[in-house]
């Protein structure tokens, strides 16, 4: 029986400026430009960059909608630092496993539901960036899988920790690969604008 593919895996989070739509409430969200592309800082340093084309999307997005549940949007990479911290991660919204590949433009999140006042944060700038948080392959670069996505005003490097601890917690396992985030972690916080 043949063995599955095993990736290197690693993290990274990326911010865009969120724009309001109509009536100012969002309901999608560019998560992750074309690729290649990097860190405004240099990053990634394992690979030459991360890759995302049509392909790539294509199974990013097949991915986000066989899961079972809908994937998360939270206040600040909350999600990510519970443990350490002990607060509640609330979420501030859900991508209802919908992503679509714009040509120039990059990976989408559509039919975004927000929680509660969210929507009214967002149209009164409270909130100004979302971050996805991603997994990639560490020596092609190619993103593997969006995590979850967070709203945030400081996109560039805060949450790093919080990052590392998913690196060191998060296990993937997919149809075409298996890997432990244990072995050869690394993460990055980016912010592109």
């Amino acid at each position: 029986m043949p063995q599955p593919t095993t990736h290197k895996t690693s993290v990274a989070a990326l911010a865009f400026d969120l724009l309001p739509g109509a009536g100012g409430v969002v309901t999608e969200a560019h998560l992750l430009p074309p690729g290649p592309f990097r860190a405004v800082d240099g990053r990634p340093e394992e690979c030459s960059a991360w890759q995302l084309d049509a392909a790539i999307a294509a199974r990013v997005v097949r991915l986000a909608a066989s899961r079972k549940t809908d994937i998360l949007i939270d206040f600040e990479h909350q999600s990510l630092r519970a443990r350490q911290n002990g607060q509640r991660a609330e979420a501030a919204g859900w991508i209802p496993r919908s992503m679509e590949w714009r040509d120039g433009s990059g990976l989408y999140a559509t039919g975004i539901a927000w929680v509660g006042d969210t929507a009214e944060l967002i149209a009164q700038k409270k909130y100004r960036y979302i971050s996805s948080v991603f997994l990639y392959d560490a020596d092609s670069g190619e993103v593997l899988e969006i995590i979850s996505v967070a709203l945030t005003n400081t996109p560039a490097l805060d949450g790093l920790e919080a990052l590392a601890d998913l690196a060191r917690t998060f296990s993937v396992s997919s149809t075409h690969m298996e890997a432990d985030m244990a072995d050869e972690k690394q993460v990055a916080a980016l912010t592109v604008e």
